[in-house]
C-alpha cells in the first residue's frame, strides 16, 4: 500500500512553540490508593507538586473492571473544594480524565468512590500531566 502524499503549510499566525522543562509529566501519582476502596469512602490523601511553568494540570484517574450502579461517579476533592464526574454503569475498566485542574488544588486531594461498588482490588491508577498551554 503506497500511503497518500500529504500537504505541508505554515503554520497559522500566531501559533508559538512552548519549551517544556525535562521531566514535565505525566507523573504517575499512585498505584494502591484506590485499590478495594470501598463506595461512599475517599483514598487516603495524594499530592502533586507544581511543574515549573505551570499553574493547571490534567488529572486522570484509570480503574479497573467494575459495574457501577446508577448515579455513579468519582470525585477528586481538596479541603471543601472538589471535582465530579459521572460514570457509565456497563462493566469494564473506566478512564477518567478531569482537565484544567489548579496545582494549587492538587497539593493535598483524595478521591472519593461513589460509585456505587467496591473498586478492584488491582491496577487502579492516579496519573497527573501537567498544562503547558
Amino acid at each position: 500500500m503506497v500511503a497518500a502524499p500529504i500537504t505541508i503549510v505554515e503554520a497559522p499566525s500566531g501559533s508559538t512553540a512552548i519549551e517544556i522543562p525535562p521531566f514535565a509529566g505525566p507523573f504517575l501519582i499512585t498505584t494502591t490508593a484506590l485499590n478495594s476502596l470501598a463506595n461512599d469512602s475517599s483514598s487516603s490523601a495524594l499530592s502533586y507538586s507544581n511543574s515549573p511553568g505551570t499553574t493547571n494540570a490534567s488529572v486522570f484517574i484509570t480503574l479497573n473492571s467494575i459495574t457501577p450502579t446508577s448515579g455513579a461517579k468519582i470525585q477528586i476533592i481538596s479541603g471543601v473544594d472538589g471535582y465530579e464526574m459521572s460514570i457509565s454503569t456497563t462493566t469494564g475498566g473506566k478512564y477518567l480524565t478531569f482537565i484544567n485542574i489548579p496545582t494549587s488544588f492538587l497539593s493535598s486531594f483524595t478521591v472519593k468512590n461513589l460509585s456505587g461498588v467496591t473498586l478492584a482490588s488491582s491496577n487502579n491508577y492516579v496519573t497527573i500531566a501537567p498544562e503547558y498551554i
